[in-house]
């Protein structure tokens, strides 16, 4: 039979081992319940972040809109839907020339001779720095004939120039401005739009202008106005340029939605538009 010394010194260094042990254990439990809070709080402080960043997303998309607010598509305008229906119908060939539209196939804008785009680093043009997100309209769109609050060309100030590219030589009689009624503005006004403006028609040689015509677009009439141009005797022109001398009010810029130039394409130029006819 074993001596109660044999065995006491026996059972020592095995509380020992287990001593050691259960410490390593206790150590590795604190470590695992230490990476487990701090992942779970990670986890929280990027849930609270993104609802942060979305609130403030969603905050700034609503306290700073564009350059007017795309509200929903006003009630088309009687004028409007002639004109959409004339355009759609196209025209006929008579004497040797042919009707032609900025709209027909084939317009475009001449961005050399045209002002600037307007922008605002400390508006909506804050999110055209993603390319997925862009407010600011191209002058292209003035011949597009989607006209709703917001899809227009802005330049800054009220005073400014597109010149449009047509599809060949046109003798030019009327031009047409089209802007959205006050009723359907964000602001409740209409103090963007253009007012006084000139028309020239511009010769081969890009340089040398053939005044047309000074008009008043008013915001108290229609929302499309067609201004007969003073072309006499009638003279093709290439291109034509409309320049804006003032708007209604707004210190910032101005805003084009659409434009339309009417006139009879020459003889020499009907080849050309057989093939291309109205958008």
């Amino acid at each position: 039979m074993r001596s109660p010394r044999v065995f006491k010194s026996f059972l020592n260094p095995l509380f020992q081992v287990l001593s050691v042990f259960l410490s390593l254990l206790g150590e590795v439990l604190v470590t695992v319940y230490r990476e487990v809070c701090s992942i779970r709080f990670l986890l929280t402080a990027v849930s609270l972040l993104s609802l942060f960043l979305t609130a403030l997303w969603w905050g700034l998309l609503y306290l700073v809109p564009p350059l007017e607010s795309r509200v929903p598509r006003a009630r088309a305008h009687p004028g409007a839907a002639a004109a959409a229906a004339a355009g759609r119908a196209g025209s006929t060939p008579q004497g040797g020339v042919q009707r032609s539209r900025s709209q027909q196939r084939g317009a475009s804008i001449d961005l050399e001779k045209t002002s600037r785009d307007y922008e605002d680093a400390n508006s909506a043009y804050f999110w055209n720095r993603f390319s997925f997100w862009n407010y600011a309209r191209p002058p292209m769109v003035i011949l597009e004939p989607d006209v709703f609050p917001g899809n227009c060309w802005a330049f800054e100030g009220d005073q400014g120039q597109v010149v449009i590219r047509l599809p060949g030589r046109v003798q030019l009689s009327d031009i047409t401005l089209q802007h959205p009624p006050p009723s359907v503005a964000h602001t409740g006004g209409a103090n963007s739009a253009p007012r006084d403006f000139a028309v020239y028609g511009l010769q081969v040689d890009d340089e040398t202008e053939v005044f047309l015509g000074k008009f008043t677009f008013d915001m108290e009439k229609s929302e499309i106005q067609t201004f007969h141009l003073q072309n006499d005797p009638p003279t093709a022109f290439p291109k034509v340029k409309i320049q804006i001398l003032s708007n209604w009010g707004h210190p910032h810029f101005t805003c084009l939605y659409r434009v339309r130039a009417h006139g009879m394409r020459t003889s020499e130029e009907a080849g050309d538009s057989a093939t291309g006819g109205p958008n």
